[in-house]
């Protein structure tokens, strides 16, 4: 997949969409790592940054980049071997007088149906 570029991305543009799979040794991984002792459910943090992560693949960020928030909404849950799409859209961008603030609309579907949606936030320095 081609490379997009970070500062290149106009307001309202679509990243390309990303495809990932939630296998049941990547939930016990997570798991493990956070600390859970259960590993028989996904996380909504665990699907938010994979997401990210897919994104980061497609889209470099700037090494000042910083991730400083995240709103979403969950209308189903998330199952162990789910295969899912995220879809990320440049919103805006707001100048201060030493950052940059970036608001990315954020879609997660599974075979077609909605199941979470929100805002995320990145900073870099102006």
């Amino acid at each position: 997949m081609e490379k997009v570029i970070f500062e290149e991305v106009a307001t309202g543009q679509p990243l390309p969409l990303l495809s990932f799979h939630l296998s049941r040794d990547d939930v016990i991984s997570f798991h493990h790592t956070v600390g859970n002792r259960r590993h028989d459910f996904v996380s909504p943090v665990m699907v938010l940054a994979i997401a990210m992560s897919k994104m980061t693949e497609v889209m470099p960020l700037p090494f000042s980049t910083l991730h400083v928030g995240q709103q979403l909404a969950w209308y189903s849950p998330v199952l162990i071997d789910d295969h899912l799409n995220g879809q990320f859209i440049l919103r805006n961008r707001r100048h201060s007088e030493n950052s940059i603030f970036h608001y990315f609309d954020l879609e997660i579907s599974k075979s077609g149906k909605l199941i979470a949606d929100g805002k995320i936030t990145l900073q870099t320095e102006a």
